[in-house]
């Protein structure tokens, strides 16, 4: 009895004192097109299947290059929300160093997609599809990490849809990795003791205690670091966009976000004001209504999966997208931009990191927090609960449908009070017509029900718990959700 227990507070002691380095894992500024493994078939593609292609090769790589029309940038940054500066061993025209610092991530993805622009305007004829993924808690940039090679492969499957399917406009893609230190203290999977009965359960509360930091620091990136990426994202878009040769209804160049976990907490973090910022404009903004009735391209999707913050920091956006205002407003245009998809929140309702530990952390965390309880604002419970599984701010259930999924609309609650008594912005009679590829390539049951907010909750089958977010169904319905999205602004284009 008593070794056991010297035992469980050794592996206590262990885990507490087992920190994650806080450091930078990718400092090789190389732009060479990355080698196949000698033993690989040779590419049928312009761009090599990263399986292919060594760990050992590209795990300090800030840019891998799989090809002219396929590479996936990394982006770090700190506890502080900055950026990791290394100092270079030369200083050429495409280092993205600065008199007197060092080099930084995003100014040499910036100075080498600008060089490779001016160089090779003609492949971005058609536009570019600019993809960003950041992760949440346990993950990091470092080359054995599943989130990175998850989304790698993910992001090399959307070129191939791009660059092989008929039709397709071939446009290149720029995957762009976003990471931070999402796990600050060992666990027992990576100390190695997972299956070690009891030890490993005494070796994973410190991991758990560090909820209130890593969920901290994630909202801190979002307001730093993360917002000045997802606004250089946007820019960088926009300059493709001038290499288009059409007009400015008719470009082609995309900016997705995706944020997954702690990670999604960031990006919310970082695009909120902006999203806020126009709902409320077009509500009461008279001349901003006439001059330019949607929401702001900033990008051009953000989807945020089994995010880890509390409903209560989505309530502007749930209140305006549901004001009766916008809602004649959307009424009232002949063609409905309003009414793209801009972000689309899903949370499973297996997710038992943020069905269950999730509202014990708030609980602890805001112990000497006061909240409002009324009807309409309803602190308290917001406050506790993950965005993803707060029901009154739902707008579809999101169901398994052949090999991917389908969004089918929840009928407005009777007998509720306050917000989730309104019905957010959708596209109603007046906009069904446009959002039809939507439910034609069955996404949706109503293509009425489509709107620029959309908050899911996903069945089982789709996505199981927390980390389950790229398995086939889901992930083929989020690149059919992209298709159907480009179907419908062509067809808007047209209409126009």
């Amino acid at each position: 009895m008593k070794m056991g227990l010297c035992f469980a507070w050794a592996t206590l002691l262990l885990a507490a004192t087992s920190c994650v380095a806080h450091k930078q894992y990718r400092s090789d500024y190389s732009t060479a097109r990355l080698p196949q493994q000698p033993k690989s078939p040779p590419s049928r593609h312009a761009a090599v299947d990263p399986e292919n292609v060594s760990a050992k090769i590209r795990e300090h790589r800030v840019f891998e290059v799989y090809g002219d029309t396929f590479k996936l940038a990394h982006i770090e940054c700190d506890d502080q929300g900055s950026y990791w500066e290394t100092t270079p061993d030369a200083v050429d025209s495409v280092s993205g160093t600065r008199p007197g610092r060092g080099r930084n991530q995003i100014e040499f993805l910036e100075a080498t997609l600008e060089t490779d622009l001016a160089k090779n305007s003609a492949r971005y004829r058609n536009g570019v599809i600019i993809l960003a993924f950041a992760h949440g808690w346990n993950n990091n940039a470092q080359e054995k990490n599943d989130n990175l090679r998850e989304f790698r492969k993910a992001a090399y499957e959307v070129w191939e849809d791009e660059n092989t399917k008929p039709g397709a406009l071939k446009r290149p893609v720029i995957a762009i990795y976003l990471s931070w230190r999402g796990r600050v203290i060992q666990n027992a999977t990576s100390l190695g003791i997972e299956g070690v009965k009891g030890a490993s359960f005494v070796a994973n509360i410190p991991h758990y205690l560090s909820f209130w930091n890593r969920k901290g620091t994630a909202e801190e990136i979002g307001y730093r670091a993360m917002a000045e990426t997802l606004k250089r994202i946007s820019l960088i878009r926009r300059r493709f966009e001038e290499a288009e040769p059409r007009n400015a209804a008719d470009k082609n160049s995309r900016a997705i976000i995706v944020g997954h976990s702690f990670g999604a907490a960031a990006v919310f973090s970082s695009v909120s004001r902006s999203y806020e910022d126009d709902l409320m404009e077009l509500v009461y903004d008279h001349e901003r209504r006439k001059e330019r009735p949607w929401v702001h391209r900033n990008w051009d999707m953000v989807v945020l999966v089994n995010p880890a913050f509390e409903a209560l920091r989505y309530v502007t956006i749930a209140r305006y997208s549901r004001d009766q205002r916008l809602a004649s407003l959307a009424e009232s245009r002949r063609v409905p931009y309003i009414y793209l998809p801009r972000m689309i929140v899903v949370g499973s309702k297996t997710d038992v990191p943020n069905k269950t530990l999730f509202p014990i952390g708030q609980t602890l965390g805001n112990l000497t927090s006061s909240t409002q309880q009324t009807p309409w604002i309803e602190q308290g419970v917001r406050l506790r609960v993950a965005l993803g599984a707060y029901r009154p701010f739902a707008t579809h259930d999101l169901v398994k449908s052949g090999d991917g999924a389908m969004l089918r609309a929840i009928p407005q609650q009777k007998g509720k009070t306050g917000l989730a008594a309104m019905k957010p912005l959708s596209a109603g009679e007046h906009g069904r017509g446009f959002m039809s590829p939507f439910q034609t390539q069955g996404l949706v049951d109503d293509a009425s029900s489509i709107g620029p907010f959309m908050v899911a909750q996903a069945d089982k089958a789709v996505i199981d718990g927390h980390g389950d977010i790229w398995n086939d169904p889901f992930r083929h319905f989020i690149t059919r959700l992209i298709e159907a999205r480009e179907s419908t602004v062509k067809q808007m284009s047209r209409r126009n």
